[in-house]
């Protein structure tokens, strides 16, 4: 694994700008094919990824217990270990044993196990104490209660329509595809044949409008730099670091999907992420679960671009009705019921 947020920006950039010398861009870019802002966007792509691994390797995590080991921890659980053995053998290896002094084994067997349970949690409380004590920035002792386990964050079984349980993993997310999306109840594609391209002066004059380089500036800075990225794996914050490399470049490509209304084939697919639902008594329910789709960063970014000229250079909000809540800045499901009562 590796932490984004300790990638050298600057080292980045300059690592984007020696590839992109190496192989330069331009020598793509030629007449309009689907292939070719295929290819142009899997360039993009290969080369921001390529230049994380240079600044930003990933780094092999031990995945051992977080739990602050102690010698009072390391004779508790040799004791509990021995009451648990002392308690099996009696049970195997001494069938005419009293009923009193089985009684009395598993009991002695379940107080040891508990106090090396308690130690364990006593020790947890303290470490996580000494842990909040030294932090100081307040950005970083916001998120704290973020890093505290949550009762749903594996995701286990789940109960299927026939009342049976989930039996490994592949059958869970099958199961939770099916109740989210129902083969049945799927929609029909609707056939929308648009324009085979908008190449008129008057056209090209308005996709000029929403890629110029003032307006790309101005929304790559507003980019939230900690927003999940899609398959392609490239973050806001690459996409910051290396903006004056790659800027062109992007501008290329997303006049010509303007222009041919032309979609690349990487921004056709979404990573689907299982989100629990808050105060849920019941988790093998597959209606506790939502699933939401993080598409590229990169295609978001052209979508943003699109929203700023409506705002801004059509006045949409304007012509819109005042009942329309979905997707509109300082707009709410909060909003839209206190305007019905």
């Amino acid at each position: 694994s590796r932490n984004h947020k300790d990638m050298d920006a600057e080292a980045f950039s300059k690592a984007v700008n020696r590839k992109m010398i190496t192989k330069p861009f331009r020598a793509m870019i030629g007449k309009f094919k689907k292939s070719n802002i295929n290819t142009c966007m899997t360039y993009i792509n290969k080369t921001l990824t390529e230049a994380l691994d240079e600044v930003c390797p990933v780094v092999k995590v031990n995945h051992k217990s977080k739990t602050p080991w102690t010698h009072n921890l390391n004779i508790l659980k040799k004791s509990a270990k021995k009451a648990r053995g002392r308690n099996i053998k009696s049970l195997i290896k001494s069938p005419n044993l009293s009923n009193e002094d089985r009684n009395h084994l598993a009991s002695e067997c379940a107080k040891k196990e508990k106090a090396y349970k308690e130690a364990i949690e006593e020790n947890d409380k303290l470490a996580y104490r000494e842990y909040c004590s030294k932090m100081s920035d307040p950005k970083k002792l916001a998120k704290v209660p973020k890093t505290k386990k949550q009762p749903w964050e594996e995701l286990n079984v789940l109960i299927k329509p026939d009342g049976s349980y989930t039996e490994d993993s592949e059958d869970t997310l099958t199961t939770l595809a099916n109740e989210h999306f129902p083969p049945d109840l799927q929609p029909q594609p609707q056939v929308v044949t648009p324009p085979s391209s908008y190449e008129s002066e008057e056209d090209q004059v308005i996709i000029n409008k929403i890629i110029s380089l003032s307006r790309m500036d101005k929304v790559v800075k507003k980019l939230p730099p900690n927003k999940a990225p899609g398959l392609d794996n490239i973050r806001n914050n690459m996409i910051k670091a290396a903006w004056e490399h790659i800027k062109e470049p992007l501008r290329h490509i997303f006049r010509q999907c303007l222009t041919y209304t032309y979609c690349p084939k990487t921004w056709k697919t979404s990573k689907g992420i299982i989100i629990p639902k808050e105060g849920k008594d019941d988790y093998t329910n597959p209606r506790a679960y939502r699933i939401i789709s993080l598409t590229s960063n990169i295609q978001k970014l052209m979508e943003r671009l699109i929203l700023d000229y409506l705002e801004r250079d059509t006045c949409v909000d304007n012509k819109l009705t005042k009942n329309q809540f979905g997707f509109r800045k300082r707009k709410s499901t909060e909003a839209a019921i206190h305007r019905l009562t």
